[in-house]
Formats: C-alpha cells, structure tokens, sequence
C-alpha cells in the first residue's frame, strides 16, 4: 500500500536498536495499552535501548527473548513524500519511500494518509 506524508516527522532515532531472533533484552517499559502506541515495548539490549514491537517478545517479567529479527530504524518524512508499506504494526507502516527503494524503515500512521 501506498501513502502519502501529510505532516513532518524529524523524530527518527540517529542508532536505532537492531535484534536478532533469540536475543535477550530487559523489559525497561512498555507502552500504554490505550494510548496513541500500544504493544511497543522499551527494550535494553547490550548495547543499545529502544521501543520493539510486543509481538515480537517472548516476555518473562522484565526480560524478553527476540522471537524474529528486528529494525527499529525509521524514517524522517517531509510533507508529499510517498511511503510504500509492506507491513502495518501497532499504528507504524515498514516499507521503503518511493524514491529509495533499497531502504527500509518504520513511519508513524498518524503522519500519513492512505495515497489514492
């Protein structure tokens, strides 16, 4: 699916968190169920914290085993930049934009509509 930008989002993280499947992470917090992200949890991997989808975990209390490869990377978008989604998650698209096909991130939904 298609989508459009319709508001900037320059909160993108410089050093994204990156897991592999098996991997232990520490729970360190999790979102709001009935906030605007539900099902992300913050995780602390050796080297690196960030928010990960809790479909993803494995979790025993405040530990959590990576049940498939994970990239936290995401995009910064400006106003009319096409994204082309081939997963929706927890209020998050992962794709590539248009015009860089051989780069994959996460956008958040609330900055895009649905191209028509």
């Amino acid at each position: 699916m298609k989508y459009i930008a319709v508001m900037k989002y320059e909160d993108a993280p410089s050093d994204p968190i990156n897991l592999i499947k098996n991997q232990h992470v520490l729970i360190v917090e999790k979102s709001d169920p009935n906030g605007e992200w539900p099902n992300w949890i913050y995780c602390a991997s050796d080297t690196k914290k960030g928010w990960v989808p809790k479909q993803i975990l494995d979790i025993d209390d405040n530990s959590g085993i990576v049940l498939n490869d994970y990239d936290a990377t995401e995009f910064n978008l400006e106003v009319g930049e096409i994204v082309e989604s081939t997963l929706r998650l927890n209020g998050w698209i992962w794709g590539y934009k248009a015009n860089e096909k051989t780069e994959f991130g996460w956008a958040p939904l609330n900055h895009l509509e649905l191209k028509k």
